[in-house]
């Protein structure tokens, strides 16, 4: 009798186990065919071998902004390039830090300034020189995440030039809350990593993660509306920095101060060159609020680094509002990426021209 039961019970256990089973692999059958866009993220891998911080050898839809998707390829080593006008075995390397900015969010990868770019410097340089851009952006990422994958693996690429590119909110970014989301992450190696690796692609994650981060966003709009009413009643907020001479921003300013400098020591030992690009803000190109960038800019002079600043440029544009995705979007429009490549393959020359590169 006791055995029976024994069995019994094994027997309904095995039965539930199997229901759930079956149940958990069609909520992900069917949420797999309903939302193949919960995945795009995945695509973000830090393979140990590889100097990109995505995927190698991929090309998909991204379309987190389903009034703006844009196709994403790239090559061999895990970079965003265009494959079309990319450069095998080129003499000059140039490896582009970055964010989503940088990265094209919202763009095809023809439409990027590092395609652009790398498109214009071959069409202009002498002889069968060959110009090579690396586009190693990703979204929320800033300086310290810059110095952390060039220490990792960006210097073992053996880059010859080194575009660092500067918009105003690389020094909010340094806020804690920012940084414990979107910092770079080291290599994940092991059996626990690639656990991660596998879990991270099942659909009733990604969807949760989705919900999440709509959540998040949901959260962050309170805030910014809140810290807006309090700059009216001149209070300061610890989380986004409105006023250029309050001691949070002085805070952050300091920051922002060590790491450019400690990346120039990084660049110097490693006999790289290095260029800045200043990019302003989308809000209509007011120069009161470029504060963030004057003080980059004061550093490269007072560095006597090289650097591009953009804000002549855009400020020559008669509509600013083509220059960004406005106002789907405040990423930056294809002709606004345009200009910023024009800008830098004018620099770059100058750099070729000065060090006899060619």
């Amino acid at each position: 009798m006791i055995f029976h039961m024994k069995n019994r019970r094994k027997k309904e256990i095995c039965f539930k186990f199997l229901i759930f089973v079956s149940f958990f692999f069609t909520i992900e059958v069917v949420l797999r065919l309903s939302n193949p866009r919960l995945f795009e993220h995945q695509y973000w891998v830090n393979y140990p071998d590889k100097y990109g911080q995505m995927a190698p050898d991929k090309s998909f839809i991204a379309n987190l902004n389903r009034r703006l998707p844009y196709s994403v390829q790239t090559d061999d080593n895990g970079f965003r390039r265009d494959l079309k006008v990319s450069q095998k075995d080129p003499n000059f390397k140039i490896l582009v830090c970055g964010d989503s900015l940088t990265f094209g969010a919202h763009l095809h990868n023809s439409h990027t300034y590092t395609a652009i770019l790398e498109y214009l410097l071959n069409e202009n340089a002498i002889k069968n020189y060959k110009f090579g851009v690396f586009n190693t952006s990703k979204p929320g990422l800033t300086i310290p995440d810059y110095i952390s994958y060039l220490k990792e693996k960006g210097l073992a690429f053996k880059p010859d030039l080194v575009i660092v590119p500067f918009f105003p909110n690389d020094i909010s970014d340094l806020t804690p809350e920012h940084r414990r989301k979107f910092s770079y992450k080291a290599v994940n190696i092991g059996f626990l990593g690639n656990v991660k690796k596998q879990f991270r692609r099942l659909a009733i994650y990604n969807i949760v993660y989705s919900l999440k981060s709509s959540i998040q966003v949901k959260k962050t709009k309170k805030e910014i509306k809140k810290n807006k009413k309090n700059v009216k009643n001149k209070k300061v907020s610890d989380k986004i920095i409105y006023d250029v001479g309050s001691e949070i921003s002085k805070k952050y300013y300091g920051q922002y101060n060590k790491y450019f400098h400690e990346m120039l020591d990084l660049l110097k030992k490693n006999n790289t060159k290095v260029l800045y690009v200043l990019i302003p803000s989308d809000k209509k190109l007011d120069v009161k609020l470029e504060a963030p960038r004057d003080f980059v800019r004061k550093l490269c002079i007072d560095s006597a680094t090289q650097y591009v600043d953009v804000f002549n440029t855009f400020s020559a544009v008669n509509d600013p509002r083509a220059l960004f995705l406005l106002p789907e979007d405040r990423h930056l429009s294809r002709f606004g990426n345009l200009l910023i490549a024009r800008d830098i393959a004018k620099e770059i020359f100058k750099i070729a021209q000065r060090d006899q590169i060619w």
